[in-house]
């Protein structure tokens, strides 16, 4: 019956452990005598064995270094998202300071709000600046992950 052959293992197990099937296997899988060609062939493997990556570790280390990437996209998104927030924040104060300017009548208070105006006019060009500078960091970033997709799908 089938109780003393050995087990045919399947490909992807073979890969993991980088047996490519020309190998020996153990002394006790091989009934304990191993030919002399099978001697040779092992000792020509050691001295020729090149430290090989395992198809798997690769791409464990290629989905780490996606992940980091990923996780370093994420944050830059949340700070450039909170930038832009900003930006909506002091649109909507100055145009409050410039709807209480035009209802005022006081000139001691328009100028306290123009005052007010201009400052708020400095941080939202302050804030726009920020937000274009990261903007470009992150487009340039995203670049340079899509090129290293591209690479990897081609190659």
């Amino acid at each position: 019956m089938g109780l003393f052959r050995k087990k045919k293992r399947p490909k992807y197990v073979d890969e993991l452990w980088g047996y490519d099937g020309t190998q020996a296997l153990d002394p006790e899988q091989q009934g304990g005598q191993a030919s002399a060609k099978g001697r040779n062939r092992e000792a020509a493997q050691k001295h020729a064995v090149k430290p090989e990556k395992n198809v798997a570790m690769e791409y464990c280390e290629q989905i780490l270094t996606a992940a980091k990437a990923l996780e370093e996209t994420k944050r830059d998104y949340k700070t450039v998202t909170d930038y832009l927030t900003d930006i909506q924040k002091i649109e909507d104060v100055v145009s409050t300071l410039k709807n209480m300017l035009d209802k005022e009548t006081d000139p001691a208070k328009q100028k306290i709000l123009s005052d007010q105006i201009d400052a708020a006019n400095k941080a939202f060009t302050y804030q726009k600046d920020v937000v274009q500078k990261k903007f470009s960091t992150g487009l340039t970033a995203m670049q340079g992950f899509l090129n290293e997709v591209n690479v990897a799908v081609t190659g």
